[in-house]
């Protein structure tokens, strides 16, 4: 994509065209690209449980001054699908999260997005690996001043139970399922790697030259910073890159061009 050049009218007018947040989006037959950054692991979703007696869910519950976990039938059939339509078999004790409103919230981007790009930068993983033995507790995770507590270690008395209002509560995103939704309402994937490698391509050699000034505090703020974005087994890892078009082609994209891709 080429843009026009920088005016000093521009920022002002981006602003004016900023969407304020809300419950749904409210553009429609629109042209650009959609960035959602952290978006899809921040809604609300289903914890489900496996027993001997088939899928539970797992509710949360008030007694006497605290809140605590209940386990009770499926709240919709629409969770026992969304594992069969991925193949899932899941062991007994196994707790996952399912995320129905991510997937309601792609198939509304797809159906009001008329050509451009959507852009999600989240934490993730493909199915296979969300479901499986490393991932058996869940993925609830709580960040309150920097510091993260979960999976939960003790079933009754979770961490994201903890302290309600006062943190914020993450759950890993299902990229499987997001793109077959997506692809199902007319998006083409085009892209799908970790944080690491689309940073590293996007990357300008001369436009990062700045920071190789070691005796510049800002510079090594901005050094430090990228460090956190781009270190494998870090941010760089657990955030995912899932790039779509619509109308557009498969067009060869800088931050896609990095031989590495997920791992």
């Amino acid at each position: 994509m080429t843009f026009p050049p920088f005016r000093p009218y521009t920022i002002k007018s981006l602003a004016q065209c900023l969407i304020n947040s809300a419950g749904t989006l409210s553009f429609g037959g629109s042209q650009g690209v959609l960035i959602a950054n952290e978006l899809l692991d921040a809604l609300p979703v289903h914890q489900v449980v496996m027993r001997a007696g088939g899928l539970r869910e797992v509710y949360v519950d008030a007694c006497d001054d605290r809140l605590i976990t209940r386990e009770g039938p499926l709240s919709t059939p629409a969770l026992a699908g969304y594992l069969n339509r991925l193949g899932v078999v899941l062991e007994a004790g196994w707790r996952v999260e399912i995320n129905l409103r991510a997937l309601d919230w792609i198939h509304d981007v797809a159906g009001r997005l008329e050509r451009g790009f959507v852009i999600l930068v989240d934490y993730g993983h493909e199915a296979r690996e969300l479901y499986s033995p490393s991932h058996a507790s869940g993925t609830l995770t709580t960040f309150s001043r920097h510091t993260m507590a979960g999976p939960e270690t003790s079933p009754d008395t979770p961490s994201w139970l903890a302290q309600p209002g006062e943190q914020d509560i993450t759950c890993h995103v299902d990229f499987t399922s997001i793109r077959a939704a997506a692809e199902a309402e007319g998006l083409t994937t085009l892209g799908f790697l970790d944080q690491t490698y689309f940073l590293l391509a996007l990357a300008n050699l001369s436009n990062l030259s700045n920071l190789s000034n070691r005796s510049n505090l800002s510079s090594l703020k901005n050094r430090l910073a990228l460090k956190t974005l781009l270190m494998p087994g870090g941010l760089g890892s657990t955030h995912k890159v899932m790039i779509f078009g619509k109308g557009v082609g498969t067009p060869a994209l800088l931050g896609c061009s990095y031989k590495m891709r997920v791992t």
